[in-house]
């Protein structure tokens, strides 16, 4: 049995085959030039804000947006590499007293997001990050994003905002006035009661 065309009657078999074929081409017309990709709408830093002392780091982390986001590829530059600098990763380096602004910029939509940087030489005293989590043994600080930063006269566990499952890391300087050599040593007592702080 055959199948009518204006051009007379053609064979089912060829009937079909034409049929299949238009229907791929209003399909491929259809579909053609639709990307699955997921464009980024926006950036983020964990740290809006961060004061260091010359030879401190930091570290800030950057959420795309949204978080199903087809390319999450993420470079950081500093405003000033003299005073700060910045690697891949959001390692952040306090190289001399001063300011710059870090920005972390997406690779996809070139959406933008910043971290004010402040590094004060400072008169004395400690530079603390505070940390919070469950810390079994000493962690790797480099790896982890403070919740909160700051300096306190000497070592104090006051500027913590919980009781337990924190961690402080504390930096400074040491003047000498005398070449020599010299030997320290942290107090056993405070240690204790920073154990007992930390897991009480």
């Amino acid at each position: 049995m055959g199948v009518p065309s204006e051009y007379g009657t053609i064979s089912t078999a060829l009937g079909t085959t034409i049929q299949n074929t238009v229907w791929e081409v209003v399909s491929s017309y259809q579909y053609s030039g639709v990307s699955s990709s997921v464009p980024v709408t926006g950036i983020s830093v964990s740290l809006t804000s961060l004061n260091l002392a010359p030879g401190q780091t930091g570290q800030i982390a950057a959420t795309i947006a949204p978080a199903n986001a087809s390319n999450k590829g993420v470079s950081c530059t500093s405003s000033n590499s003299a005073v700060v600098g910045v690697n891949s990763s959001g390692l952040i380096s306090a190289l001399a007293a001063g300011s710059a602004t870090i920005t972390a910029t997406s690779a996809d939509g070139n959406r933008t997001a910043t971290t004010s940087v402040t590094v004060s030489a400072g008169s004395g005293g400690l530079s603390y990050q505070f940390y919070t989590g469950t810390f079994r043994a000493l962690p790797n600080f480099s790896g982890l994003t403070p919740s909160k930063t700051g300096t306190v006269s000497n070592f104090d566990l006051t500027p913590r905002t919980q009781n337990d499952n924190f961690a402080f890391r504390f930096t400074g300087n040491i003047q000498i006035a005398t070449a020599g050599s010299y030997t320290f040593s942290l107090h056993q007592m405070m240690e204790v009661n920073y154990i007992l702080m930390a897991h009480k």
